[in-house]
């Protein structure tokens, strides 16, 4: 990312990514912090750093975040993460305070740094929720910057941590529903007696409870692609309904994965009334396959709750706000005995 700054600002930025060259870390990083403080509250101080009151009118006219940007990727040359991360807090600070919208720019400037840190981190998390809380606020999606979402999710994966990426993949871009299928597949392997299916079960109806079917159905062939490359028998079925013949492809040795087929069959076919034959085998298949679940079954139950009102007309009396419900994770680590990496 190119910074335009005026001469006099440049000069200033150029003494403080000095500092940091010249190996004194701990001055570089509280000099840029005091940089902020003039900047934001529009009060001089000397704390004996590299700063002098003569520099306050000129810093005044400089893009903070840019300033900050530029010491954070100075500190990344020298492994300098907690510092690097403290910076993004401030970047993040700067853009709440001063309403910046999410652009390609302001979002760059949180990504490109990002991508730098270590990926297991235990700090990095406090800046991905700050990141997004801000692209809540100030974005054009109740859920948060899809892009940004869609890096997080990213990110998060590479750790692995597979229950804090989920969380982002569900509500990022078109990319991410198949992202989210892979992974899950990855993260069902962790368990290698587990139900594989259950994963899968986890991507496809959060996405369905959302109202998305194209990324329900991108999740569930990405599934079933990774899971057939890495040697997973699959079967297929076709199942006459009174709606015609529907195809379905499922790992054979999952009971969930053909409940999870039936269920977008079902979806697909749906028109919310509630006495429809396809109201009628998400009905059934809900009864029979729902136990499989086992400790986990409340989690599944709700989800499905929501599936059943949004498709089929069900009615289901509930006292849950789905959005904040997915963005705190329904299947939370000690939620019901819940699978988590």
């Amino acid at each position: 990312m190119k910074l335009v700054l005026d001469k006099r600002s440049e000069a200033i930025l150029k003494r403080q990514l000095s500092t940091i060259d010249e190996g004194d870390f701990y001055e570089g990083h509280q000099a840029l912090r005091t940089v902020q403080e003039i900047a934001n509250y529009i009060r001089a101080y000397h704390n004996g750093f590299s700063i002098t009151v003569d520099d306050v009118a000129d810093i005044l006219h400089l893009s903070m975040s840019s300033f900050l940007y530029a010491g954070a990727k100075e500190l990344l040359k020298h492994d300098q993460v907690g510092s690097v991360i403290d910076l993004l807090h401030y970047i993040i600070k700067i853009y709440k305070e001063q309403n910046i919208p999410i652009t390609e720019e302001s979002r760059e400037r949180i990504t490109s740094i990002m991508i730098e840190l270590p990926t297991n981190d235990k700090e990095i998390l406090s800046v991905i929720i700050a990141a997004t809380n801000w692209s809540k606020q100030l974005g054009n999606n109740p859920g948060g910057d899809p892009i940004l979402h869609h890096f997080f999710g990213t990110f998060l994966s590479a750790a692995p941590n597979y229950y804090e990426a989920e969380k982002h993949f569900l509500f990022g871009t078109l990319e991410s529903s198949m992202a989210l299928g892979r992974m899950l597949f990855a993260w069902s392997k962790t368990l290698p007696n587990c139900d594989k299916g259950v994963f899968l079960c986890r991507g496809v109806f959060q996405y369905l409870a959302l109202g998305n079917i194209l990324f329900a159905t991108n999740c569930y062939d990405a599934f079933l692609k990774a899971a057939k490359k890495d040697g997973e028998i699959t079967v297929q079925m076709e199942a006459e309904t009174e709606y015609g013949n529907s195809k379905m492809e499922y790992i054979e040795s999952s009971i969930s994965n053909g409940f999870c087929a039936l269920v977008i069959s079902a979806v697909k076919k749906s028109d919310r009334n509630p006495l429809s034959p396809a109201s009628k085998v998400f009905e059934n298949c809900r009864k029979r396959y729902l136990p499989v679940f086992g400790e986990t079954e409340e989690s599944f139950a709700k989800v499905l709750d929501e599936i059943a009102e949004l498709y089929f007309g069900i009615k289901v009396q509930k006292q849950v706000n789905l959005l904040n419900t997915l963005m705190n994770s329904l299947f939370a680590p000690n939620n019901g005995g819940a699978i988590e990496n």
